[in-house]
């Protein structure tokens, strides 16, 4: 069979052409980027903002890289942010931090604030009521916060943010060193648009000295739910009991521990420790007003039932120190209330006003007495001590020793070589001569008489002087 001849259009042909030439030119598709994590600021401005966006420095630590670290303490959490100091303990215990920004470590410097509440009062953080185990993100603001949060922010603040209620169980176990173990659970239920979720931890520790156990138990409840339609009702409630027993600060001289107390004893008292009793309740209501305007107020209110019990070494004469301590009950009370509106409108740009007031009260009343104690240092480590001093002292001495004893075997070397070749040449040194004289060519005779006999007078007076030394080294 046969076909008749097609003829393909001139312009079929160039759009496969190009078809072609663009198939073989194209570039390898790329991947698409990861998207970039933005993390939302509220305390820099009493509104949310991107972390990025807002004038200030600011920084946020979420929860979950908290739990991901494993973080024990707040200052595990909070290590890592540039220019915040956390150190490794304070006034109040080795596991709560004495925070500070840009090395300015004062109390009243630095705001600390949980749900919107400064934690303590505005001008002494408690630091022992921050649950770290139902922290949802941390928000840190460098530099002055005073117009928005007063005058306790001028250097900067820290705001914890807890976590919401949501559906759902959750248990975490963990443990550490120091025979450190820790067990958290949750329970979330809803119902409707409201959510209420139940907390709780238990945490045990050994210490690091003796006598320097941890305790720490703690329990709440979070109920969220709407309010006339469009508002937001948040109730946080919290109990907390935690005990933390103390060690003492050694004495130093010269930046050395004084002889007889070791680092890893304790000198306190027995029984010192600082006792938290924590009842505190938070609500937080918001409630937009239109699509610019949204009222919002804070109240706090806090109770904490405290026990402290302390010494210090001071005075130390020979294997007995003294010690004062002091034994307190304060009771601390606080309320905090803090409404302000916030307006959101445009002109030449985005702008944000807000306004509003703060009341702050605070009680504290302390029951408490002195007492001195007295210690028996480690005689022990005295022992110790005291025969380093004298292995140090028995050094320096043996050293001048030495090099004598050195000095009187080499004299004593040197006169019995004399004496050795003395007695060996005054017996057979006619021998010793006419041997040598034999090695000796017939031609080079004469210079070797020549050469015995000077040496002969200088091996006299060598031995003269070898014994004129010997007999003064014995002397000596």
């Amino acid at each position: 069979m046969r076909f008749p001849n097609a003829a393909i259009p001139p312009i079929t042909i160039a759009l496969l052409v190009a078809a072609s030439a663009l198939a073989q030119t194209a570039p390898a598709p790329q991947p698409t980027p990861a998207p970039v994590q933005e993390n939302v600021v509220v305390s820099a401005n009493r509104g949310p903002e991107i972390e990025t966006e807002i004038p200030g420095q600011a920084t946020v630590i979420t929860g979950e890289e908290i739990r991901r670290r494993n973080a024990r303490t707040l200052a595990d959490a909070l290590q890592d942010v540039v220019g915040l100091d956390t150190g490794d303990g304070s006034d109040n215990g080795s596991r709560l931090p004495n925070i500070g920004l840009w090395g300015l470590k004062e109390f009243d410097a630095l705001l600390v604030m949980v749900d919107g509440v400064p934690v303590g009062g505005p001008f002494n953080p408690s630091l022992a009521q921050i649950n770290v185990e139902d922290i949802d993100r941390i928000e840190i603001v460098k530099g002055p916060q005073g117009t928005l949060y007063g005058v306790s922010a001028f250097a900067g603040m820290v705001q914890v943010f807890t976590r919401s209620g949501s559906r759902g169980t959750e248990v975490r176990l963990s443990g550490g060193s120091f025979s450190d173990r820790r067990l958290y659970a949750s329970q979330g239920i809803e119902a409707g648009r409201a959510k209420l979720r139940l907390f709780g931890s238990f945490e045990r520790s050994d210490g690091w000295q003796d006598r320097t156990d941890f305790r720490d138990d703690r329990g709440g409840l979070r109920f969220d739910a709407p309010v006339a339609r469009t508002g937001q009702l948040s109730i946080i409630f919290n109990l907390i009991r935690s005990t933390e027993f103390f060690g003492s600060p050694l004495p130093v001289d010269a930046g050395e521990p004084l002889p007889g107390f070791r680092a890893d004893r304790n000198y306190s008292v027995g029984g010192a420790r600082l006792d938290h009793r924590v009842y505190s309740l938070t609500a937080h209501w918001q409630q937009p007003l239109s699509a610019s305007l949204l009222l919002e107020n804070v109240l706090g209110v806090t109770r904490d039932d405290q026990i402290s019990i302390r010494s210090f070494v001071g005075e130390v004469e020979g294997n007995r120190a003294a010690a004062e301590g002091v034994a307190l009950r304060p009771r601390e009370t606080d309320l905090y209330d803090d409404v302000h509106l916030v307006a959101n409108f445009s002109g030449a740009g985005k702008h944000r006003l807000v306004g509003g007031a703060a009341l702050t009260w605070g009680r504290t009343t302390a029951k408490g007495t002195g007492f001195d104690i007295g210690l028996q240092v480690d005689l022990e480590a005295q022992a110790v001590v005291f025969l380093d001093n004298i292995s140090q002292y028995a050094i320096q001495l043996a050293q001048p020793l030495q090099q004598l004893a050195v000095a009187s075997l080499g004299a004593i070397g040197n006169l019995l070589l004399v004496v050795v070749l003395s007695l060996y040449m005054v017996a057979d040194r006619d021998r010793m001569v006419a041997f040598l004289f034999w090695l000796v060519p017939s031609g080079y005779k004469a210079e070797a008489e020549i050469l015995e006999e000077a040496v002969s007078r200088s091996f006299g007076g060598f031995i003269r002087g070898q014994v004129v030394t010997g007999l003064a080294f014995a002397a000596i």
